[in-house]
């Protein structure tokens, strides 16, 4: 099982880059976002350690609440999606993995490339 986001940024890749265009992708997207990061490191001089400190309270207060509530409504979709398409049991953890994390992952980098 697949999504779609995942099936369609996949392909082009492999269309636009050959086997390792994926891999590509990847390492282009990584340096861009170095560039970007030492960019504006160097125009604000650095980030100083109490707006860090804030900024990691606020990602942690983010991610318990929203994760929280993603989490319960992510496990009672997962259970219900087999019997809903006629299977007989649950999706083994690597599928789970692939459709929690995946999903998400792939649309932003969808988005961002559509965008």
């Amino acid at each position: 099982m697949r999504n779609g986001a995942d099936g369609l940024l996949k392909s082009a890749f492999v269309w636009l880059g050959g086997r390792n265009g994926v891999l590509w992708f990847g390492g282009a997207l990584i340096g861009a976002g170095t560039i970007l990061v030492v960019r504006d490191f160097r125009r604000a001089g650095g980030v100083t350690p109490r707006c860090f400190l804030g900024m990691a309270a606020e990602s942690v207060d983010y991610a318990l609440a929203f994760g929280s509530v993603t989490g319960l409504l992510t496990s009672a979709l997962l259970r219900a999606a087999p019997m809903a398409a006629g299977m007989a049991g649950a999706f083994d953890l690597p599928t789970q993995l692939m459709i929690s994390l995946g999903a998400g992952i792939y649309e932003e980098l969808l988005f961002l490339t559509i965008g």
